[in-house]
């Protein structure tokens, strides 16, 4: 069965100016120098979110900005569960006293009459 899965988890994220310095790929074969650049926090945490999502059927949007999550998505029900579990038990990098920032987030699901999903594909985002 299918089913629509929405929530909004409001968390203001104290952001770290460098992640962990990211090894860019050289430009060109043969070049030994290897450059490192600062990945920013938000775009760490989509790839984290990106890399569960890819291992279940979910399509939907997902948008995280530095106040919380908005997600609206769509699945089989094992699957929408699994990213809702996979949010509310996350726990950020972060030095400082919630440990899991989005556990009370309310979660709403509502079946869907088609066994199919009710979105083209899952994109997340980074909102400023």
């Amino acid at each position: 069965d299918f089913v629509v899965v929405n929530f909004y988890g409001w968390y203001a994220f104290v952001k770290p100016d460098l992640v962990e310095p990211c090894k860019k790929e050289p430009l060109l074969p043969g070049d030994d120098e290897e450059e490192e650049e600062e990945e920013d926090f938000m775009q760490v945490l989509a790839n984290e979110h990106r890399s569960f999502l890819k291992r279940f059927d979910i399509k939907g949007r997902i948008y995280l900005s530095d106040t919380g999550i908005n997600a609206q998505y769509s699945g089989p029900v094992e699957d929408a569960l699994a990213y809702a579990d996979f949010v509310k038990n996350w726990q950020p990098n972060l030095p400082h006293d919630d440990n899991r920032p989005f556990e009370h987030v309310r979660v709403s699901v509502q079946p869907l009459s088609e066994q199919a999903h009710a979105f083209p594909r899952c994109i997340v985002r980074v909102k400023n």
